[in-house]
């Protein structure tokens, strides 16, 4: 029997980041009763670590492990003293340790010293942030998931196996939700809308019958991309056009300075002639599908351009089908009853607005554009925060406007001018203006 009256050295080298940053040099760790230290230039020995725990100082002789020195006589079973230590390095930082001694068994005496354990810290800990070491795409810090969310999560899928994993986190997130939307305080704030309502959509014939019929002072726009795609169609199919033929007369009705992009009523309709004439020439099987497209534009692209400047002058509805498809893949392309639907919207709104908080302080699948930097807060500074101080940060990220750009552009897109000063300045002048003299 080889047996040692000392202490056992045990090494764990697992190269992972540690977590719990506050901005102090000491760190918590989850052991009941631990003691916490800070050593600057080295470890404490076995002994000075034994004396910690216990006022009496026992004779403990420090032995490596895997190397086994027989005694003689050997001691008693119930007087052996087995003490660990592990040892882990920052991964961002390595002249940044940590080291957690405890033990593992001991006399009878010092029974109550099991629950006890030393952590020890050398170096200072790294407060720059920094991406996580094995991440090779993303450039934003490291956050490790806290062990409690872990712990939630492993719990949901075990209790609730038709739960998708990617719903887990709304639905946690929804556990602290509180309605936002159509309550009675919020809807008598509101009052009446006075803008005009603008939906936009493409030719679905049922979409647009029921827009109009609900909604009959609405402004519609239809998408460009889908009447184009519509008109290539029919002269494939009905017409039977090559290639090149069907690219330009596409190119005449959607091309630059064409029938969509007309700035007036005046070249819209001189465009227009032009076109039915050439195509009732060229093209008579064209001519009766041209008339029918061209009432479209004037009416959902031109005409609601026209009355409301804001429209983009190419608008596309891109953007909604990417939430119908983001609709399709919550509902798993299933139909589901009207107010299971709305409830279904809401989660999907506030999940991304949940992605758009986390953003700010360098969580998630997002990250911030390059004009809204300045808002960004580190992990650290967001967590010490006060829900209060969180909520005007986000309000202020969703108040936020794109940078003051260089140039103007006219609504059709033609002319673009250098933008002048909010305010005439002569070189150098310093002062207000309305002080200075002229």
């Amino acid at each position: 029997m080889n047996e040692t009256n000392g202490s056992e050295a045990e090494t764990n080298s697992s190269g992972e980041d540690m977590s719990e940053t506050n901005g102090s040099e000491e760190r918590s760790f989850e052991i009941p009763g631990a003691i916490k230290l800070t050593i600057e230039d080295k470890f404490l020995s076995p002994e000075e670590v034994l004396a910690l725990m216990h006022t009496h100082r026992p004779s403990a002789k420090n032995i490596p492990r895997g190397k086994r020195v027989p005694i003689e006589p050997q001691p008693a079973a119930d007087a052996i003293i087995m003490f660990k230590q592990y040892y882990i390095t920052l991964k961002r930082d390595p002249s940044y340790k940590r080291r957690i001694s405890f033990l593992t068994q001991c006399p009878e005496n010092m029974e109550s010293m099991k629950n006890l354990a030393v952590v020890e810290y050398i170096g200072a800990f790294c407060q720059k942030p920094e991406p996580h070491g094995n991440s090779k795409k993303t450039t934003s810090e490291c956050v490790r998931t806290s062990c409690t969310v872990k712990r939630k999560l492993e719990e949901m899928t075990e209790t609730n196996k038709a739960l998708a994993p990617r719903d887990i986190y709304e639905h946690m997130e929804n556990l602290r939700d509180v309605k936002q939307f159509c309550t009675p305080t919020q809807i008598s704030q509101i009052g009446t809308q006075i803008s005009q309502i603008v939906i936009g959509s493409d030719e679905e014939v049922a979409l647009l019958k029921a827009i109009k019929q609900c909604f009959p002072a609405a402004v519609q726009v239809l998408c460009t991309r889908h009447l184009e795609e519509n008109v290539r169609r029919y002269l494939t199919n009905k017409v039977g056009l090559d290639d090149k033929s069907r690219k330009t007369i596409i190119s005449k009705i959607f091309g630059k300075n064409r029938l969509i992009l007309c700035n007036s009523s005046k070249n819209f309709e001189l465009t227009y002639i032009k076109l039915l004439d050439k195509f009732h020439k060229r093209l008579p099987s064209f001519k009766d599908y041209f008339i029918k497209i061209a009432e479209k534009i004037r009416s959902g692209v031109f005409q609601a351009r026209l009355n409301n400047k804001w429209i983009p002058i190419d608008w596309k509805n891109s953007s909604c089908e990417s939430m119908n498809h983001i609709i399709k893949l919550s509902t798993n392309w299933t139909s589901m009853k009207l107010p299971a639907l709305v409830d279904r919207l809401y989660r999907i709104v506030k999940l991304q607005q949940i992605d758009c908080r986390r953003a700010l302080y360098g969580e998630g699948n997002y990250e911030l554009a390059p004009w809204m930097k300045k808002l960004k807060v580190s992990n650290v500074h967001w967590k010490q925060k006060t829900e209060e101080e969180k909520e005007q940060v986000f309000k202020k990220f969703m108040k936020g406007l794109p940078e003051r750009k260089q140039v103007i552009s006219s609504t059709d897109g033609l002319l673009s001018v250098p933008r002048t000063p909010k305010i005439a300045r002569k070189p150098g002048q310093r002062k207000r203006v309305k002080n200075i003299r002229t």
